[in-house]
């Protein structure tokens, strides 16, 4: 029985891969010269205490509770939230601050992703994170390095869709991984299709 000519390309596909992908799921190469582009932003649930305790607050005042002031003064801490963001392409990693200000970090200085605990005390007689749905126990921290200086760190707790910029870094040729990060791009990220390396 011959195959098929789209069972040939995804066999083609596949040969393109390393072995030591995480998961059954392969995801498909990015082409040279195409353009994909990520936008990290806040979470909702920081970014809707903006809009919610304001109108909150003017329901109270109307009524005469002057309490409403106090929920305008929690919105405020609030508000860099719909600043800060995170853009992605494929020759940089760009990072807008609370200050509005911009960093970038160029992806071929970057040769190293790593996923670290946070080091609460309070957590740390767990032997390991649990995940459930979108919600994990142990709150993790997202690294780019180069050797072992930190080009870029995100709390993953803050950022939507914080999973495609991990996935798409680590799966770049070239980038260090080291066992705890492999495992827990599988458990918290899911399947990685890694592009064959350029070294030998």
């Amino acid at each position: 029985m011959q195959s098929t000519p789209s069972e040939a390309g995804r066999t083609e596909s596949r040969a393109d891969l390393r072995a030591d992908s995480i998961g059954d799921t392969v995801l498909p190469v990015r082409a040279p010269g195409s353009s994909p582009t990520v936008v990290l932003r806040a979470r909702v649930q920081w970014r809707a205490p903006v809009l919610a305790l304001p109108v909150l607050a003017a329901v109270f005042l109307v009524f005469g509770q002057w309490s409403g002031v106090v929920l305008l003064l929690f919105a405020v801490p609030f508000v860099p939230a719909w600043w800060i963001r995170i853009e992605l392409n494929e020759q940089s990693v760009r990072r807008r601050d609370w200050r509005r200000r911009w960093t970038s970090v160029d992806l071929e200085s970057v040769d190293g992703l790593r996923l670290r605990r946070l080091p609460f005390a309070a957590l740390a007689w767990l032997p390991r994170g649990y995940r459930v749905g979108r919600f994990w126990s142990v709150p993790l921290t997202l690294r780019l390095q180069h050797g072992e200086a930190v080009r870029l760190e995100a709390r993953c707790v803050w950022w939507d869709d914080w999973r495609d910029l991990a996935r798409y870094v680590a799966a770049r040729p070239n980038i260090d991984l080291d066992a705890r990060t492999r495992g827990r791009l599988g458990r918290y990220v899911g399947p990685i299709a890694f592009v064959p390396s350029d070294q030998p």
